[in-house]
């Protein structure tokens, strides 16, 4: 059984490689792979500029915490 599971997973991993193979060497396989990088790019963007003004807010949750530590302890 764990041979035939194994035959199978060569089998497939060949399949794929060689779609992938095919893909990336045609004309519309270079063209995908322009799109993806393109959105993968986009993404990147929008990655960069979420985690930005996460840490803008977390800067200013942090610095309101510390103002109401100091307003509203006992020193």
């Amino acid at each position: 059984m764990k041979q035939g599971k194994f035959l199978l997973g060569i089998a497939v991993g060949a399949a794929v490689g060689a779609a992938v193979s095919y893909l990336l060497t045609s004309g519309k396989g270079k063209e995908l792979a322009t799109k993806l990088k393109d959105m993968a790019g986009g993404a990147k963007e929008q990655a960069d500029e979420g985690l930005a003004k996460a840490e803008a807010e977390v800067e200013e949750w942090l610095t309101k915490g510390k103002d109401w530590l100091t307003n509203n302890t006992n020193s």
